[in-house]
This record gives C-alpha cells, structure tokens and sequence, in this order.
C-alpha cells in the first residue's frame, strides 16, 4: 500500500479517534475500536454536575418566580452532556469489534466469534450518511455489501460538517476497495 494513502488514512481515522494499525509484514490493515479519550467523558460528567450544581442552588437560594426560568438554565448542561455520554456510546457500539482487512480477506472479531469474508464474496465497499439538522452531529456506516445482498458494517463514523465526513467516507471507500482489488 502506498505510504502516502497510508499516511492520510491514519490522519482521517486519528481525527475521529478510531485505532488504526498497518502491518507491512503481511500487508493487512487493522482497526480495532475507538482509542481511549479521557477528555470526553470528564467534559461530559463535569457538565451533568455542573447542572446539578445549578439546581440545587436553584432550590435552595432563589426565590419561586425565579426558579422557574433559571431552572431551564440548568437544565441545559445535564443536557448536553447527556448527549455527550450519548454519542460516545455510540461511537463505541459502531467500532467495538475487531477489523483485520489483508488482501484475500476481511476479519471480523469480537469476544464471541470471528467472522471471515473472503474478498471474492464481496461484491462492493459503500456507504451511508444520516444528515442530520444543521446543528445536529450526523453519523454514517462503512459497509461491505456481499454478493449474496447481505451487508456488514466496517466500522462507523461521528461528525459535525456532513461534507467532511461525505469526503472522509469517500476516501475510506476507495482505499479499501482498491486496498482488496474490488
């Protein structure tokens, strides 16, 4: 594989923080699930209390009428990061099994199984985006479609800027695809 497609297929999956691995030893590429990020789930957990934290001021400082327009103020941390631990989740579910893609083969593994695709049973490499509002993070899948019609998911995708992750999804799809000869 060409050091260059490897370089930038790095940077994409690093950007959205998936575990990438090449083995120049027997030329196959790994993904292996989501890399551990501290940040997110302390920003998270320190928004729900900050929330909390309102609230309980809210209760025991503030008089009746105000209560009621501040109390939607503090909901607004609990909120988000609601939607934070949400997303992670997510995130995690989408890459939590094992990927080993070599020339001849695709691999799938978890803690109960392994699957093998031989690549003469696939029949093509696509994808999905669901956009979502302007506002809204959009999400897509990563899927070998089998000649037999059957589709399975490669790995899943999180971001903001749905052109950024039609592009990313685009580049992922032609690596591969040209990566397994399809």
């Amino acid at each position: 594989m060409d050091s260059k497609d490897l370089y930038t297929l790095n940077l994409k999956l690093k950007r959205h923080k998936l575990k990438f691995d090449y083995d120049s030893n027997t030329d196959s590429i790994e993904l292996s699930g989501v890399k551990a990020d501290l940040k997110t789930p302390l920003l998270a957990a320190s928004m729900i209390l900050l929330g909390v934290a309102l609230f309980i001021i809210l209760i025991f400082f503030l008089n009746m009428r105000i209560r009621v327009g501040t109390g939607l103020l503090a909901g607004t941390p609990i909120g988000v990061g609601a939607i934070m631990f949400g997303n992670l989740y997510r995130r995690r579910q989408d890459n939590k099994n094992k990927k080993v893609i070599t020339r001849d083969h695709i691999y799938l593994s978890n803690r109960k199984e392994q699957i093998e695709i031989p690549t003469d049973k696939i029949a093509r490499i696509h994808f999905s985006v669901n956009k979502g509002g302007e506002s809204q993070i959009c999400n897509g899948h990563l899927y070998a479609q089998l000649k037999s019609g059957e589709e399975v998911k490669l790995l899943g995708l999180m971001g903001e800027n749905v052109k950024y992750l039609d592009d990313d999804f685009t580049y992922l799809k032609r690596v591969i695809s040209d990566f397994l000869s399809l």
